[in-house]
């Protein structure tokens, strides 16, 4: 890496986590873009440099957010076996991830109220941000469409009956 891009994913980073810290400890909604200058140590300008809104800072974290979940998601699903056990694990990985990383569980439910409207833009009107967001995204989503595709291949279609269960006979 070139000094330049060394110097510009610092300033990307240093800008970045003054306005993790800002956001979890204010809100979004009470964060503003001169809180984030001020705290990052740079200017205004500096910021739009890097980031073309209050929006694509908050995705910019999400993004963060999704490499975690992705992660524990993996981790837990890779020990299991196709079918049930894996679809299991999908909900203890994000069990484990909120009871590890609350303050990112609440980012991650927070922006898709916060921001909802990033899946609907048109795609040549999406930032750079906006793109890898929705990319990590998709990423998550596929491995849920992958375990579920397996699931259902294999061990789901094989059970006859819900097993302990009688659902025709309730009072």
């Amino acid at each position: 890496m070139s000094r330049k891009e060394r110097e510009t994913e610092l300033r990307m980073r240093i800008i970045l986590e003054a306005a993790e810290k800002l956001f979890l400890s204010n809100g979004y909604e009470n964060t503003t873009m001169d809180q984030i200058a001020n705290s990052s140590e740079f200017s205004k300008g500096t910021l739009y440099n890097y980031f073309q809104s209050k929006e694509d800072l908050y995705l910019a974290i999400g993004i963060k957010v999704y490499d975690i979940i992705i992660e524990y998601t993996k981790k837990f699903t890779g020990r299991e076996e196709s079918g049930i056990k894996q679809l299991m694990a999908i909900g203890y990985a994000y069990y484990e991830f909120t009871k590890q990383h609350p303050e990112y569980a609440h980012i991650f439910h927070d922006i898709a109220v916060k921001i909802p409207n990033v899946n609907n833009k048109p795609e040549k009107e999406r930032t750079l941000i906006e793109r890898e967001y929705l990319n990590k995204s998709e990423q998550y989503g596929a491995i849920f469409v992958s375990i579920i595709k397996n699931a259902i291949s294999g061990e789901i279609c094989e059970c006859n009956e819900i097993p302990n269960k009688n659902y025709n006979n309730r009072k």
